[in-house]
This record gives C-alpha cells, sequence and structure tokens, in this order.
C-alpha cells in the first residue's frame, strides 16, 4: 500500500503546471511600451503594465529574455537618440536599468546568439552599428560601426 502513494506523490509533484504559462503582448506606441494579457482561450487583451519612452520607436527582446532594448531619446534632448535597457521581471513587467546615447537612430534592433552584442541599421545615414552589452546592459560602448550606402533598412545576426 506504501508503494502506491509514492508513486502517486511522484506522479503529482513531476507532473506539468495546471495552468499555462502567462502571454503577453508587448507594444510600442505613443512614446509607449503598452503590455496586454491575452486571453488563452478568445485572444481578447487586457491591460497588464505599460512604461513611458521619450522618443521610443522600435525593441527587441534579448535572446534570453531578460532583457528589453527600446530604441528612445535621451531625456530632456529631442533629437539625441538612444538605447534603453529594461529588465523583464519574471512576471513579464519591465523596470528601467539604463538609457545611452547612439550615434544614429536605427530602424530595427537585434541581439546576437549570446545576447553579448546588439545591431542597429540606420536608414537615412547608412550605417550599420554593432553595440557591446555589458551583462546584458546597453551602456553606449559602440564595438564597430560600418558605413554603407545610405537607406539600408535592416541588419540582423
Amino acid at each position: 500500500m506504501k508503494i502506491k502513494y509514492l508513486i502517486l506523490l511522484i506522479l503529482i509533484t513531476n507532473s506539468a503546471p495546471i495552468f499555462a504559462a502567462q502571454e503577453l503582448l508587448y507594444l510600442a506606441h505613443a512614446e509607449t511600451i503598452d503590455i496586454k494579457e491575452v486571453a488563452p482561450e478568445t485572444g481578447k487583451l487586457s491591460d497588464y503594465h505599460k512604461v513611458e519612452l521619450a522618443g521610443l520607436s522600435t525593441f527587441t527582446f534579448s535572446r534570453d529574455k531578460k532583457y528589453l532594448y527600446a530604441q528612445a531619446l535621451i531625456d530632456g534632448d529631442r533629437k539625441q537618440p538612444s538605447i534603453a535597457t529594461y529588465l523583464v521581471t519574471d512576471d513579464g513587467k519591465l523596470n528601467f536599468l539604463y538609457n545611452a546615447p547612439i550615434n544614429a537612430k536605427a530602424t530595427e534592433l537585434k541581439t546576437d546568439l549570446n545576447d553579448q552584442y546588439i545591431v542597429g541599421a540606420s536608414y537615412r545615414h547608412g550605417v550599420v552599428s554593432i553595440w557591446k552589452l555589458e551583462k546584458g546592459i546597453f551602456k553606449g560602448e559602440l564595438a564597430k560601426e560600418i558605413t554603407l550606402e545610405k537607406k539600408i533598412p535592416c541588419s540582423a545576426f
């Protein structure tokens, strides 16, 4: 009889969680990163969390999903493009970590497979920039800049 209860206990403790993981949708608009919770059965969106960021345009996640990098502007300087780093908490909310300037606004941002670099292409300036990440945080260190013809629409690792 003790063996039956032991097997049942092992099955219960090793089984998959009863509830599915929370599904979140991250949206960039009107200088806000708006996070919506997605209802699994209906797809209905509900407000979950939001952060405001001056000059917000595009964003990307680190490959391990621990960080979010957002194209923005330095506070108080509407002409200085930057990349802001946010920590993605276990519940999917964002905690601001750092905002560092970059040379030119990028059309998109992508991280490399090891989350050591982030790349962005400037459509208007014809420049591809590769920046170093410091323990997951973008602090403005330029690793390499490549000048090409203008109107580079994208870059990726």
